[in-house]
């Protein structure tokens, strides 16, 4: 099945797919996007027209969910100034967390929408991974993010002080 930009579902081998991979992922979501990345540097989440995705996507619904998982917060905090926005104004169904010390060895990184779509790159540092939109495929990232997000503490230092 081709999408609106017509990528396909399966295997890729460059930045410029994984990007667009991560943004159809982002686009079919209905109710829960997962995301795991090591500091969201090179994935190109905070752009504006992600930004404004996010924020369509958290609005439609009291319920929808986005629970992000990351190694390192420092990327984020400097450099993602509208999706610290979106955790004020969404805190309710936004949810930011930073992996466990000894998780922090996981090299891949991944993104999945719902329980049909997902977008993983084998090592963070290659552009090689894989785009589906198969269930099982999810289930297994799925897994692997729930486990990580058990053991994963609340992100801190993002708040600004109303005074």
């Amino acid at each position: 099945m081709e999408t609106e930009t017509g990528l396909q579902p399966g295997p890729f081998d460059s930045e410029t797919i994984w990007r667009e991979a991560l943004f159809s992922c982002l686009q079919k979501a209905q109710r829960r996007i997962c995301l795991f990345d090591r500091d969201l540097a090179g994935c190109g989440i905070e752009t504006l027209a992600t930004a404004e995705l996010m924020q369509k996507f958290l609005a439609e619904s009291r319920y929808n969910e986005a629970h992000w998982l990351i190694h390192d917060s420092d990327y984020f905090l400097r450099r993602c100034p509208r999706l610290i926005k979106l955790l004020e104004t969404f805190g309710h169904g936004f949810k930011i967390k930073v992996t466990a010390p000894h998780d922090q060895r996981a090299e891949d990184c991944f993104l999945f929408a719902d329980k049909a779509y997902s977008v993983r790159r084998f090592h963070v540092d290659q552009p090689r991974g894989v785009y589906s939109e198969n269930p099982a495929d999810v289930a297994v990232l799925q897994q692997k993010f729930a486990r990580m997000w058990q053991e994963a503490t609340d992100l801190s230092g993002w708040q600004r002080l109303m005074v």
